[in-house]
């Protein structure tokens, strides 16, 4: 449970109400926050049956996942020992009768997959003999059925994971790499959230036969469906919330003034991170080309909440030597602060070797502490906006968020207080030019309003103050909770890349923030 706290104003969120952890609950369960993405008319979780296009093996095969009914149990023991000990050779024997160009045909394809490319098989006079790869390359040859979409869609659910985590535990689980995922926009972590995931030539199969142990780990598969395009980053048309405000009270004329006229469209809290520093202050720094600084806020262990990656960074803060990553667990590899650690090693007989070691973080990771800062300027220029124009007579329009190439002539009053805000922080226009390339900052837009769609609350009243509430897949009946302790149960819909955070700020007059990095594209 976290409390609501006080905004910061250092993101350009106008000061709001603190309230006692005691009397208003935000995310007390996971269920207290669902979000689910929609396409078009359908939603996740209760995708239509007749869209959905399943396996056809049409007029070629496709991988075996079953292992060939001509394999001996002392077979696959064997191949099994190769994989474990990562060293040596066996041959399959196949008689006369069963050493048929099609068996050793099957035999290949099974091996490859079943083995994920760890062990190679070549044919012999005597049947095949298989042996361990030591550095296995991915073989790209994937037998596919003519006519069978090469994507396959399907909706993920996730509980308290971030989208990488949770898609690299469903790689890891079907053997393959997360690259051949694909989705729409990032959700919440900590949240139950359903969302259409694509994948890239990959039998069904394989994550039916993962579903108890990625269950068992707050990841559930289902609604599977073959389609020739994958699914793109802002393909979907919107996100659905319900969401539970315990002990809470709704002022219903502000209610009604938001689904009318909107609320302000600024970013949440959770653009800015909560964890691992403040990413507006990061981008500040290397707008600054204080490069330093900036890993120095990244790897600062005292912003870190992650317990073994705390430990690590304690370390390495004593002794600056990557050899604290010694043992460190093989799924913290694609960690910023591990792969920074590694790069400062590595550059470290070079001048820019801080900058260096931010470069090495994958270019739309880097780009989000620039992007962040871009934020929160657009956020303190709504402040001042707002301030002249009251939203029930403020116009619908879209202004840009900072960027070299905006111009006094396209935007002048937009230009002219950028101008100033940049200026607070010893920065201008020129400032973002420099820095284009290595951390992709183009000019974008954002809308001055955000506009839920679908507005509804209701109080739920239930004797059980800790009670849990799933409104999502539809309940096929209401249920009676009792009495005694109220909450509030609100759904709405916003177009991609808004915060349901700023619509309960606006709606409530408080900041929400849970203590974790989210974020809901």
């Amino acid at each position: 449970m976290s409390p609501l706290t006080e905004a910061a104003d250092s993101v350009g969120i106008s000061e709001t109400k603190t309230v006692e952890s005691n009397t208003f609950i935000f995310k007390k369960h996971f269920s207290d926050f669902i979000v689910v993405e929609k396409f078009g008319e359908n939603l996740c979780g209760t995708w239509p049956s007749l869209l959905l296009k399943p396996f056809d093996c049409g007029t070629k095969e496709i991988i075996p996942l079953t292992a060939p009914v001509f394999l001996k149990n002392e077979d696959l023991q064997e191949m099994s020992k190769l994989v474990e000990g990562k060293d040596g050779k066996y041959m399959v024997a196949l008689n006369a009768d069963l050493n048929t160009k099609e068996n050793r045909k099957a035999l290949h394809l099974y091996i490859r997959d079943c083995y994920s490319n760890m062990l190679s098989s070549f044919s012999i006079e005597e049947g095949v003999e298989v042996s361990y790869v030591k550095n296995p390359k991915r073989d790209k040859r994937i037998q596919w059925p003519e006519g069978l979409g090469k994507f396959l869609h399907f909706t993920l659910k996730k509980t308290d994971h971030e989208n990488s985590h949770a898609l690299n535990c469903v790689a890891r689980n079907i053997g393959a790499t997360s690259k051949i995922f694909q989705f729409a926009g990032s959700k919440d972590r900590r949240a139950i959230t359903y969302q259409r995931i694509s994948a890239f030539k990959v039998n069904s199969a394989k994550f039916t036969a993962a579903h108890d142990r990625l269950v068992n780990q707050g990841i559930e598969l289902s609604e599977f469906s073959y389609e020739d395009t994958q699914i793109k980053m802002g393909s979907h048309t919107s996100n659905i919330f319900h969401i539970i405000l315990r002990n809470a009270e709704i002022d219903a004329e502000r209610f009604e003034k938001i689904k009318s006229h909107g609320c302000f469209n600024i970013f949440g809290p959770q653009r800015f991170g909560s964890v691992s520093g403040n990413t507006a202050e990061i981008g500040q720094l290397i707008l600054h080309e204080r490069y330093e600084d900036a890993v120095n806020v990244i790897l600062n262990p005292e912003l870190c909440v992650h317990g073994n990656l705390k430990e690590i960074l304690t370390k390495y803060a004593e002794v600056k030597r990557s050899s604290v990553l010694k043992n460190t667990p093989g799924f913290m590899s694609k960690f910023n602060e591990i792969i920074i650690i590694r790069a400062l090693e590595k550059f470290s007989g070079q001048a820019d070797k801080y900058l260096q070691a931010l470069l090495q973080l994958p270019r739309h990771v880097r780009s989000l502490y620039v992007h962040a800062y871009q934020s929160k300027m657009f956020n303190q220029f709504i402040e001042r906006f707002k301030a002249k124009n009251p939203i029930e007579v403020c116009p619908d329009i879209s202004v840009p968020l900072p960027d070299h190439s905006l111009t006094a002539e396209e935007h002048p009053e937009v230009f002219e207080e950028y101008t100033d805000l940049l200026a607070k922080d010893g920065l201008t226009f020129e400032s973002f030019k420099k820095h284009e390339a290595n951390f992709a900052l183009h000019l974008t837009t954002r809308n001055i309003l955000l506009k839920p769609k679908s507005m509804t609350f209701k109080i739920l009243e239930h004797a059980d103050p800790d009670a849990p509430f799933i409104f999502y897949p539809p309940p096929k009946e209401d249920y009676a909770y009792g009495q005694g302790n109220k909450s509030v149960y609100i759904t709405f819909e916003l177009s991609p890349g808004s915060y349901a955070t700023t619509v309960l700020t606006a709606l409530f007059d408080r900041e929400f923030k849970t203590g974790s990095n989210e974020t809901t594209e």
